[in-house]
């Protein structure tokens, strides 16, 4: 066999070459891989195997029903019975992150619009008496911030910290400047009233809860709304923490926090939801009305 690097120009012209670049001679052999070669199967499997192998792989794929009816127009199958499914992995976008259940904001339908509405009718009513044209009107947005703002300070756990301290540049959470402004959130903590001071008066002699016997009832009110409870309540006492000018604040040293104002709750409970609540008020007929 001629070779193509074997060939001299310089030999006699009369001399005909017998190189082709193109031929292919018989006695070169195409080199084929043997099986199994590189981890590779063989490209020239019988066709027998290839027949017994597809059997095998149509059953490990899907398995049609047997039994199906045919469209009118012959277009679509349907099927007495859904083709099994082959265990796999669930894709990574439906599994689960959060747990299942109402989330954090489910308790601000508490406060919804009708209790908004009171608390932000007063609040301004009381600012624009008290600051005259300075004062800046609020909103729902604003107050649900104020709200926000006031549990996020129970969660970092600042109770009797310094307001100040909660807004500085240096060590505040950023996202109680984000929030607004320590001004306006002194504003409406200074101003924030559930009723009307001028009409209190008169409601004031028959009832001491009347500085926010308006809000209270709807809260509760409320509070039956949003759950049915089961067949098993539970009915105690709760001491809530303040310290301000109230006429029925009680000291009871077996507390925790000692001072505050008496409420009776009635709970679900499995769940600890409070369906019902009454305030103490130095009265035994309060669970009665629970």
């Amino acid at each position: 066999m001629s070779n193509l690097f074997d060939f001299d120009p310089r030999e006699d012209d009369e001399e005909e070459s017998d190189f082709d670049p193109f031929e292919t001679s018989s006695d070169d052999e195409e080199y084929l891989p043997a099986p199994g070669e590189n981890g590779e199967s063989s490209e020239y499997e019988s066709d027998d195997d290839v027949v017994d192998n597809e059997p095998q792989q149509h059953e490990t794929t899907c398995s049609e029903p047997k039994e199906f009816v045919l469209s009118k127009d012959g277009k679509y199958c349907y099927y007495f019975e859904p083709p099994p499914q082959l265990p796999n992995r669930s894709n990574a976008s439906f599994a689960l992150h959060e747990t299942p259940g109402p989330t954090l904001f489910a308790s601000f339908l508490l406060f919804m619009e009708p209790i908004e509405k009171t608390i932000v009718e007063m609040t301004n009513l009381y600012g624009s008496r008290k600051y005259k044209e300075l004062w800046l009107p609020v909103d729902i947005a604003s107050l649900r911030a104020y709200y926000g703002l006031l549990i996020l300070a129970g969660v970092y756990r600042s109770h009797g910290q310094c307001i100040n301290e909660l807004w500085d540049d240096q060590t505040g959470p950023p996202i109680f400047r984000a929030t607004m402004t320590l001004k306006k959130f002194k504003l409406i903590n200074e101003c924030i009233r559930f009723d009307d001071k001028e009409q209190r008066k008169g409601f004031r002699s028959r009832d001491k809860l009347a500085p926010i016997r308006n809000v209270y009832d709807k809260w509760v009110n409320r509070l039956k709304m949003c759950y049915t409870v089961g067949k098993n309540v539970t009915v105690d006492e709760q001491l809530v923490p303040f310290r301000g000018r109230c006429p029925f604040t009680q000291y009871i040293p077996s507390k925790p926090h000692k001072y505050g104002i008496k409420i009776c709750n009635r709970c679900d409970k499995c769940i600890t939801y409070v369906c019902n609540a009454h305030h103490f008020k130095l009265c035994t007929n309060c669970i009665d009305k629970l």
